[in-house]
């Protein structure tokens, strides 16, 4: 048994380094989520299509995890079900959205220090201070 796990955690581990691996899985976590906000707002998969103007087997097909939808639709689906659908980076294996600081933060002169590093910089801690207002909630 113990031979078994060591092998499937070693597949595991070589299909993450993979770039079909994340593909996959990022489908896989939008196909869940919508599922989610969904049984939320409860929608039925025909209701939902009506929504964004499509068919109910083209939801269907969207919804299984394994469709590679464009951003539009997946904006769309993500209206429809009441969520705002967003694309992050993040650095592997860090919880923050920052590897390090990003250059804008700290410019040198000129219109990007005065203007447009100091607007990043308040939205970043606007950002932080809603997320911590949505922690404390629940």
């Amino acid at each position: 048994m113990a031979r078994w796990n060591r092998r499937a955690a070693e597949r595991v581990r070589r299909a993450k380094e993979t770039d079909q691996y994340w593909s996959e899985k990022i489908k896989l976590d939008f196909a869940l989520k919508i599922h989610r906000f969904m049984e939320r707002a409860g929608l039925t998969k025909t209701q939902l299509a009506e929504k964004i103007g499509v068919s109910q087997p083209y939801v269907t097909k969207a919804l299984r995890g394994d469709a590679n939808l464009t951003i539009d639709t997946m904006v769309k689906l993500a209206r429809a079900v009441g969520a705002e659908f967003s694309i992050e980076l993040k650095c592997p294996g860090k919880v923050s959205d920052w590897c390090e600081e990003p250059d804008y933060a700290r410019p040198k002169h000129g219109y990007w220090r005065d203007h447009v590093a100091r607007s990043a910089n308040d939205l970043k801690v606007q950002v932080n201070a809603e997320n911590q207002d949505d922690l404390l909630a629940a």
